[in-house]
């Protein structure tokens, strides 16, 4: 299986978990740069959507246990 493969399969078992900004912030760039320069069209539309989904998920209020 190939790491887009995997992390399409990761992407589709999501699971709330409480995870700093940072680490969000920092994923997205990576994946935004992957996007970007790989050569692999389903690496580069992969990468780009799981940054999306990270961009996304930091601009949604934190949850909050109750």
């Amino acid at each position: 299986m190939s790491p887009a493969d995997q992390a399409a399969a990761a992407l589709a078992a999501l699971q709330t978990r409480p995870v700093h900004v940072g680490v969000l912030q920092a994923a997205a760039l990576l994946l935004e740069e992957t996007s970007r320069a790989s050569e692999d069209e389903t690496v580069r539309s992969t990468a780009a959507a799981t940054a999306g989904l990270l961009r996304a998920a930091m601009e949604q209020p934190a949850a909050t246990d109750t």
